[in-house]
């Protein structure tokens, strides 16, 4: 493999012309991180890709990042979990969501209802997964292989709006002197909130 930032479309037909925040990051030492994921229906060109990148008939993850769980970020995974889950070895899985339960209902009101479908469907089909679970806070710092990553926002950062788009993980990733934002699909609200809590980023 290579050093590379690969952003998937959503696939073949009707799909094709799809834009999806759907990442499979590498580098030369054989690091594979996947960022989101795409619809269900995105499967299985994104294990195709995968398969391509990394040569490997059953690829290794090291690490899978679900930034919030909207169904075009989440339910490729959700999906390889309830089909396929010996498809691919995932080390880690990183996500931060705020609601779990019934206060989601309560508090987004309008699609909620789909959303907290959502999310139900991804807590059940991750009784498949079988690596570790890492739950990143504000200010957080990790790394995988020789990518460093820094914690900019979470769901739980208050920022005065409450659509799941501004409650995105949001990133910067840093490697060989290169650093890289990963900002989902945070809006200004967040985007605001992020400028004054790194001032100097």
């Amino acid at each position: 493999m290579k050093n590379g930032i690969y952003m998937l479309c959503g696939g073949e037909g009707v799909f094709a012309q799809d834009l999806l925040n759907s990442f499979i990051i590498t580098d030369d030492q054989g690091t594979v991180i996947v960022i989101d994921g795409g619809h269900a229906q995105n499967l299985p060109p994104f294990l195709k890709r995968l398969k391509e990148i990394t040569g490997k008939e059953v690829p290794r993850i090291n690490a899978w990042i679900l930034t919030h769980p909207h169904d075009d970020h989440i339910e490729c995974f959700t999906e390889l979990m309830k089909t396929q889950p010996d498809a691919v070895v995932v080390d880690k899985l990183y996500y931060n969501f705020q609601y779990t339960g019934e206060e989601f209902i309560k508090e987004m009101g309008g699609h909620s209802r789909v959303m907290f479908d959502m999310m139900r469907d991804f807590y059940v089909d991750l009784i498949s997964f079988k690596g570790e679970i890492v739950i990143p806070e504000l200010y957080d710092k990790f790394a995988v292989g020789e990518f460093n990553f820094e914690v900019l926002h979470t769901a739980k950062v208050p920022t005065g709006a409450f659509d799941c788009n501004n409650k995105s993980l949001v990133l910067k990733m840093s490697f060989s002197g290169k650093t890289v934002m990963l900002l989902a699909d945070a809006g200004v609200p967040s985007g605001n909130k992020i400028l004054e809590t790194f001032p100097a980023e």
